[in-house]
Formats: C-alpha cells, sequence, structure tokens
C-alpha cells in the first residue's frame, strides 16, 4: 500500500528548488527589487524621493550628460575631470526621460547586475537562500559609502564585482593555468575605470600583478602571453570607441587631457589635511570592508600563498589611496566586492555574525541619515533663484558662476555658458595648464552677468577690469557682477 507522505523523484522538493531557470528569475527579481528600494533610498541627487537637497558631483555629471544629449561636447563645451562613460550614462538617461528619472532607472539596472553577481560570489560558498540574504547585508554595507549615489566608483561596480567574481571562480579550480576570457573581462573592467576614473581599477590592478607573477613563476609563458594579449584587447575595447569619437570631433586632446593631464596634476596637489576624530570614524566605516579583507588575507596566506596575496594586493593599493589624502567616502564604493568575499573567507560563525551584524547596523543607520538629507533642503538655492530674478530674462542665457554649487545650474535649469563651470578655485591650486585656460576663459569670455560664491582669487583681477559689481547677498557670501 502506498505511503500519503510519498512524493514520485520528478516532483520532489519546492518549485523554487526544481526548476533553475524559475529560480534564477525569482533571484533576478528579488536582486531587482533590492537595487530599487536600494537606489530610491540612498541616491538622494536622483531618487524622486529627494529634490532641493545640496548637490555637487552628480550635479555635474548630470549637466554635463544632459547638455551632451543636446548636442554640446563634453571637455569642450563643459571641462571636468572624470572619464566619459560616466557622462555617457547620463546623457543616456536624459535621452530616455528628459530629466533625471532617466538616470535614476539606469542606476536601477546598474545596481541589479551589481546585486546579482554578489548573489554569485556568495554562491561560490554558500547555499542560494542564504546567498541571497547576505547579498541584501552586502546592500546595506554598501549604503554608508553611496554618498548621494550617481558616481563614478557607482557605474564601475558591476565589472569590479564581477572580476572578483571570477577571479574566485579560478582560484576556486586550483588550476595553474589562468582562463583567457576572465583576462578579457579584466581589461573590460580597466577600460571602464580608466573611462570613469582611472583609481578605481586600483584593486584589480593589484590582483593582475599577483597573478602575473604567479603564471611567471609558474612557467606558464604561453597561458601569460595570451593572458597579457587578452586584457589589451578587453581594455581596448572600451577604450577605442572613445578615442574614435573624441577624435571625430577635434577634441581628443581636449578629452584625455581632462581625463588624465589634470588628474596627474590633482594627485600631486593633493596633502592630508588635519583629520578630525569625526573624520576618523567616518573614514573607518566607509573603507571597513577593505579593511576587513586586508586583515584576513594577511591570515590566510598561511593557508593559502596565491589567494592570500590576490586579496592583500587587491585591498593594499586602494588602501594606499585611500589613506593618501583621498578620504572621500564614495571612493570605497569599489571594496563592495571585498565585503562578499570577507564574508566567504571567514570560517567562524561568530565572525561572520558580527561582521554581518555590523553590516546591517550601517545600513540601518543610513537609513536614518537619508531620512535627515530629505529634510535638509540647500537654502543657497533660494538666494540664487532671487538673483536670477533681477536679471533680464534675454541675459539668463549668458550667467556663469564662480565657486557656486552645481546646484545653481541643476536647479535652476541654466545651460553653464562657459566651459570652466566648475573646480575654479580647486583647479588652478592643482596645476598652472587649467589655470591659465581658466583665466582665458573669463578673460576672452563674454559672460554678461558672473554670480560669485566667496572666493574668486584666481580671476580678481580680471573681475575688476572688466566687470563692475552690482550687489552683494547673503552677508556678503554672494556677489553679483555685470560686464562694463
Amino acid at each position: 500500500m502506498r505511503e500519503n507522505n510519498m512524493i514520485s523523484p520528478h516532483r520532489s522538493g519546492t518549485p523554487f528548488e526544481r526548476r533553475p531557470f524559475f529560480r534564477a528569475m525569482a533571484t533576478a527579481c528579488a536582486m531587482f527589487l533590492l537595487a530599487f528600494l536600494f537606489i530610491a533610498l540612498f541616491s538622494s541627487t536622483t531618487s524622486p524621493l529627494f529634490y532641493g537637497q545640496e548637490i555637487t558631483d552628480s550635479a555635474i555629471f548630470q549637466i554635463i550628460g544632459k547638455y551632451w544629449d543636446e548636442g554640446f561636447l563634453p571637455y569642450h563645451d563643459f571641462f571636468d575631470n572624470k572619464g566619459p562613460y560616466l557622462y555617457m550614462i547620463n546623457a543616456l538617461g536624459y535621452l530616455l526621460t528628459r530629466s533625471r528619472l532617466g538616470v535614476w532607472l539606469l542606476q536601477i539596472v546598474n545596481m541589479t547586475v551589481v546585486f546579482c553577481v554578489c548573489y554569485n560570489i556568495f554562491l561560490l560558498r554558500f547555499k542560494p537562500r542564504t546567498s541571497i540574504l547576505l547579498t541584501v547585508t552586502a546592500a546595506a554595507s554598501l549604503a554608508s559609502c553611496t554618498e548621494g549615489g550617481n558616481s563614478a566608483e557607482e557605474y564601475c561596480l558591476p565589472f569590479i564585482c564581477l572580476s572578483v567574481y571570477l577571479v574566485g571562480k579560478w582560484l576556486k579550480t586550483k588550476r595553474y593555468c589562468h582562463p583567457i576570457s576572465f583576462a578579457f573581462v579584466y581589461g573590460i573592467t580597466f577600460g571602464i575605470a580608466a573611462m570613469t576614473r582611472l583609481t578605481n581599477a586600483l584593486g584589480l590592478f593589484g590582483i593582475i600583478v599577483v597573478i602575473v607573477i604567479h603564471l611567471f613563476c609558474r612557467h606558464q609563458w604561453r597561458n601569460l602571453g595570451l593572458n597579457c594579449l587578452a586584457f589589451l584587447v578587453g581594455t581596448a575595447a572600451v577604450i577605442a570607441p572613445f578615442t574614435l569619437y573624441f577624435t571625430s570631433k577635434g577634441i581628443l586632446s581636449d578629452a584625455w587631457y581632462a581625463v588624465f593631464g589634470f588628474n596627474f596634476e590633482y594627485i600631486r596637489g593633493s596633502r592630508l589635511d588635519d583629520l578630525t576624530l569625526f573624520d576618523a570614524i567616518k573614514w573607518l566605516k566607509a573603507y571597513i570592508n577593505a579593511y576587513v579583507l586586508f586583515f584576513i588575507s594577511l591570515y590566510y596566506i598561511k593557508k593559502n600563498r596565491l589567494e592570500g596575496c590576490i586579496w592583500l594586493m587587491a585591498t593594499l593599493l586602494p588602501l594606499i589611496w585611500f589613506v593618501s589624502g583621498q578620504r572621500y567616502a564614495h571612493y570605497a564604493i569599489i571594496a563592495l566586492p571585498y565585503y562578499c568575499v570577507s564574508i566567504c573567507l571567514i570560517n567562524s560563525k561568530v565572525i561572520r555574525t558580527v561582521f554581518v551584524a555590523l553590516a546591517c547596523f550601517l545600513g540601518i543607520y543610513e537609513v536614518r541619515s537619508s531620512y535627515k538629507i530629505y529634510h535638509e533642503k540647500d537654502k543657497m538655492q533660494d538666494c540664487y533663484a532671487s538673483i536670477l530674478k533681477t536679471i533680464p530674462k534675454e541675459d539668463q542665457a549668458h550667467v556663469i558662476g564662480y565657486n557656486v554649487s552645481p546646484g545653481f545650474y541643476y536647479y535652476n535649469n541654466i545651460r553653464p555658458f562657459y566651459p570652466y563651470f566648475t573646480i575654479q578655485e580647486m583647479g588652478p591650486q592643482m596645476g598652472m595648464t587649467i589655470k591659465s585656460k581658466l583665466r582665458a576663459c573669463f578673460q576672452n569670455g563674454r559672460a554678461t552677468w558672473i554670480i560669485v560664491y566667496k572666493e574668486s582669487s584666481s580671476i580678481n583681477d580680471i573681475l575688476h577690469r572688466r566687470y563692475r559689481l552690482i550687489k552683494s547677498y547673503a552677508n556678503d557670501d554672494i556677489y553679483l557682477y555685470r560686464l562694463r
């Protein structure tokens, strides 16, 4: 007699376990929902939940992307020091919806890919359901360094995560030879980093150095040569289209100076400022994933020299960059996959639980921070709006700000009249090239009105010679000048 609790073999398990395609689709939907909630809560510069807050870098990227979509050219019509891939994403966003909503939607897609790859990193050790839960904690960990979203690191993250996943997959096979297709992906990642911010590739560069040394010591000459070739092809596949595009527009030198030349000047001019206790706490909170994997890898070298060295170099180079004076929290976004690797390497359940709990705490704390940001409106924008009302409408297309927040252009829907509309006081301090370009712009340009916020030391003589002061605002923090 058949027992009632017997189930035929092909019907055993839940539908989720029986059908791999269903499981994959359900997981993808879960990652999409997680990405939707994450970007909605923590990308305050693009999310529909936020408007009117102080906005800096993201406003610059959106301004350049918006006007690139309208036919203007980055680096020629609008100067900034990030790579063109970042502006291309913002341009596509404005092409989709003619507003920042399109950028927000692309961020959700981008972050869905990130979380899907993080899920697969966890799968290298854990079961699917555990991996999904751990991916949620990875999102919580990422929240502590998002800083408003729409950053260069954010769009580089899917490629960095994929590269880390492939490294972990290769290490798990324990093969001496390194897969050539993986090197091609590393090349693409390096190209994307070069076309956003080159320092985003520091961790990947450390990994590649160890892999090259490993293949060299194992005398895998053919495999090493093919990997190098695949890496170069992957890098060229990203950089070549941008090179051809800017060459066709006759602005290749402008683009490469902004992306590489100025950034080397910026690095040389950077210094480690006085570090307050608050800065130190915020610094450690943002970069904790890199620190944890760094110490784990030091211990892990005794167990597996190759794997320990790979993760050590993956964290060492970014940490050197972080502590060299670059204390922006969003730089640590690239360390998200290090959280996933750390969880996979930690054998102690107690330590792993503590680390996961810390990530969850940071995520909850950042929800509170987002709530505070929601209520913190940028009061300067009211002042800028009142100033613009005093300028005739026919002149508002000939207005430029100096040292003003990019939100001035962003919230008032003003196209910057000069290419050098940002990093105006910082740029000249970093190098003479940018200083001469900026001064020539203000010396020879025909902007009718200039709105200055506090400092204008780099162009003071030009202002006094070519313009007259009309009025000061906000306790003499803002000055309005008109062409003589």
